[in-house]
């Protein structure tokens, strides 16, 4: 989603309206469970995840087709028992099909290049079975609410309703890539899969409000009132993500 600074109150409403419908529509996929000798661990699953980090910088996608592609795979992983060997596959089928989802037409990698910049052991007719298997398998749900949106939008209204305190030379799309590369990083790492995306999508604005030194704390619960999000769960949230943006802030 790429987010339009209308300005103004319509923008707002807008913004609002489309919060609302993501909020509505979430899930939280269950944790906890035993994974069995020879499948996808939290461990595999996230060093998967940063392959799939570096495979869109190095293809230049946009920040949507990364997120969209973890956002698949992680409701597969979570349907489906996979095993290791598997993964590979799986993982930049996940990609291709988040490109489609989110990329210009004419910017989507062919399968022949994406098989090889990947170097994810597979065939593009391995892919385009593997693409059959987990449309059919998540009923071709392939478009769920992920936490990149919600941050943006976020973001979003926090800018147009001065809310956001910016640095002389930091405009708010600069800005915004910068949080989006630090939510990138929180999606390489499997706790965070605990917390529903509005969740996680608060705890990174937080987090980067009270960095920018700005009445974050009233600019948080305005937030958190607009999605009514529990303060307990989004307290442990942010404990969690505050813990990754002190490891963060030496590299981003």
């Amino acid at each position: 989603m790429v987010i339009v600074h209308m300005g103004g109150l319509l923008c707002s409403e807008l913004l609002e309206e489309r919060l609302m419908k993501l909020v509505a529509n979430e899930e939280q996929l269950p944790g906890g469970h035993e994974v069995p000798v020879g499948y996808v661990s939290p461990v595999i699953r996230d060093e998967v995840v940063q392959l799939l980090r570096d495979l869109t910088k190095k293809l230049d996608c946009y920040s949507e087709t990364f997120a969209r592609a973890v956002s698949i795979l992680d409701v597969f992983l979570w349907t489906v028992k996979v095993r290791v060997k598997f993964l590979n596959c799986l993982a930049v089928t996940c990609f291709f099909i988040a490109a489609k989802l989110e990329e210009d037409i004419e910017h989507v990698p062919s399968l022949d290049r994406l098989v090889d910049e990947s170097e994810c052991g597979c065939s593009s007719v391995d892919i385009q079975r593997m693409e059959l298997i987990v449309m059919q398998k998540l009923n071709f749900n392939l478009v769920r609410t992920a936490p990149l949106e919600l941050l943006q939008i976020f973001h979003t209204l926090a800018t147009i309703n001065r809310m956001l305190q910016l640095p002389p030379g930091l405009t708010a799309s600069q800005h915004l890539r910068r949080v989006t590369h630090r939510l990138e990083v929180i999606l390489c790492c499997s706790q965070f899969l605990q917390f529903k995306p509005s969740v996680l999508a608060l705890a990174v604005i937080g987090c980067e409000l009270r960095l920018l030194g700005s009445d974050w704390l009233a600019t948080l619960v305005t937030l958190q009132d607009k999605v009514q999000v529990d303060g307990a769960l989004l307290s442990v949230c942010w404990e969690h993500v505050s813990s990754h943006y002190v490891a963060m802030s030496t590299t981003l």
